[in-house]
């Protein structure tokens, strides 16, 4: 017996590997020289960088920096003033040996962080942040696309897939001198800055990925004067090349940049005020490429001549569908309590744990957004509050009912309004990009065994009436009496493969 089988195979992303870990944050330092005494702590803020990844000897090892922002109150004349302090960290997770081609992706959250003063120079700063881990590889995954010979029929189907072309991960800096706009006051002392990253392009020409996109760069200072905060918002357009192996202008990409770390210079101008810059923003991007493919697999087989024993499985599949971008706002109230505000000297806001899905053909992104406002009381006095609050945008996308999002979101602007003497209303416009992916699960022939002692209808042939019912399919009808579609649809002049109608067929065995 002469029989053969064929397969189709596609490169998948397999996830081998997710954990968490958290790390602690416990440090005692002393105020450089040129920061003033400390007379009251308003806020401390924490913000975790990743700027390497390693995957050996069965562990995933994470390092970076904390960027630890302490916005106080001097203790001479009550201005705002703020101090850094960078503190390397590094995190080490155990896992099985891993692929020498498999990436981490990591994600941070902040779990808690307090502050307080020891002294007018020390600043003594406990917290923790968790380190999610997510370890994948490229995998290759194989599907019966078709079996002849030995009088075996095959039922197929084809659907729209993905193939994984690569994955690329890469630190890069985005360095521009700036200056601040005409009526702006000179800077006296920068309070806090911030870098979000928009991608606008992402082109893949002979295994070089162009990313496209503006690095949106918000500053808030001390003005000489000192009797309110100002802001700066820059826009600073960037050219970005990334090397991904095999990657063509038919791929589609996922792109996620993050920029959490942001140096500052200042300079003066001709006239000797503080009103240039030179700004570092410290970015990482992580990419993945992914190839539309149409991949075929057998779901049902038979044979007219042998009995046949099929091993069945789901065929797991995920399709990069599209990547869109979205405008959309996010709403939150910061509650001074009993205390009457007279006015808001700034106010921030930052998107925490973010998450998304597609639902009747709408995007929902969801997450939590902090918002803080550093307010001047009745009496004169300086404070910060700050509020947690959840929030869910969502917008319609074209073509998909149900899927999973991976979704990146920053705050782009910052509106409020006080009301009364109590209460802050913050709006946060949220400029949010999200890859949706299909995710896809489907029955499939994964061999056909073909025994070949067990010989069916050896020397009979003849012709079977069937009465066939609304609905039937003609693949059923021919498995059950051991002939083909093709046959039966010929002998009875049928152009459908589903039955509309009754029909009494004749069947050649």
């Amino acid at each position: 017996m002469e029989y053969r089988t064929q397969s189709d195979q596609i490169i998948l992303s397999e996830i081998l590997f997710e954990g968490a870990s958290e790390q602690p944050v416990d440090i005692d330092f002393t105020l450089p020289d040129y920061c003033p005494d400390i007379g009251k702590i308003l806020t401390c803020k924490m913000t975790p960088a990743v700027t390497s990844r390693d995957i050996s000897g069965g562990r995933v090892t994470a390092a970076g920096t904390v960027k630890l922002e302490i916005i106080y109150l001097d203790g001479r004349e009550g201005k705002v003033f703020a101090c850094n302090y960078d503190l390397p960290f590094e995190n080490a997770l155990a896992t099985e040996e891993l692929s020498d081609r498999a990436k981490a992706e990591i994600t941070v959250k902040v779990d808690y962080v307090n502050c307080r003063a020891t002294s007018q120079r020390r600043v003594d700063i406990h917290g923790a942040f968790t380190l999610g881990v997510k370890v994948s590889a490229p995998t290759q995954a194989q599907a019966l696309s078709d079996a002849s010979g030995g009088g075996v029929f095959v039922k197929k189907t084809a659907c729209r897939a993905s193939a994984f072309v690569g994955h690329t991960q890469a630190p890069f800096s985005i360095s521009e001198a700036l200056e601040l706009a005409p009526g702006k006051p000179p800077i006296a002392s920068v309070i806090s800055s911030a870098a979000a990253i928009s991608v606008t392009d992402a082109k893949a020409i002979a295994n070089k990925l162009a990313v496209k996109g503006e690095a949106l760069l918000r500053l808030v200072y001390r003005t000489d004067s000192g009797e309110s905060l100002e802001s700066m918002e820059f826009s600073i357009p960037f050219n970005q090349f990334f090397d991904l192996l095999g990657a063509d202008d038919s791929c589609l990409m996922d792109v996620k940049i993050d920029a959490p770390l942001v140096d500052l210079n200042l300079r003066t101008d001709n006239d000797g005020e503080y009103r240039r810059l030179t700004a570092e923003i410290k970015a990482f991007a992580d990419i993945k490429s992914y190839r539309p493919t149409d991949i075929t697999f057998v779901t049902d087989a038979y044979s007219t001549e042998y009995d046949v024993e099929l091993e069945r499985k789901n065929m797991r599949l995920s399709r990069l569908e599209r990547v869109v971008s979205h405008r959309g706002f996010a709403d939150s109230t910061v509650d001074f309590g009993a205390v009457a505000t007279e006015r808001i000297e700034g106010v921030c806001a930052r998107v925490h744990s973010i998450s998304g899905r597609v639902q009747e053909g709408k995007i929902m992104v969801s997450g939590k957004i902090s918002c803080g406002a550093i307010a001047v009381d009745a009496s004169g006095d300086t404070g910060y509050t700050e509020s947690l609050s959840d929030f869910e945008t969502e917008f319609p996308v074209d073509d998909v009912v149900e899927g999973a999002v991976s979704p990146n979101a920053y705050v782009r602007a910052v509106s409020y309004n006080l009301v009364g003497a109590n209460k802050l209303e913050v709006r946060a416009e949220l400029e949010i990009t999200a890859a949706v992916y299909i995710e896809l699960t489907l029955p499939a022939v994964s061999d056909i065994r073909v025994g070949e002692a067990a010989v069916k209808n050896a020397g009979c042939g003849g012709v079977t009436l069937y009465f066939a019912d609304p609905g039937e399919e003609l693949w059923d009808i021919a498995k059950e009496h051991g002939s083909s579609v093709e046959s039966i649809r010929e002998t009875n002049e049928l152009s459908e493969d589903i039955l509309s109608g009754k029909h009494t067929l004749l069947i050649a065995n």
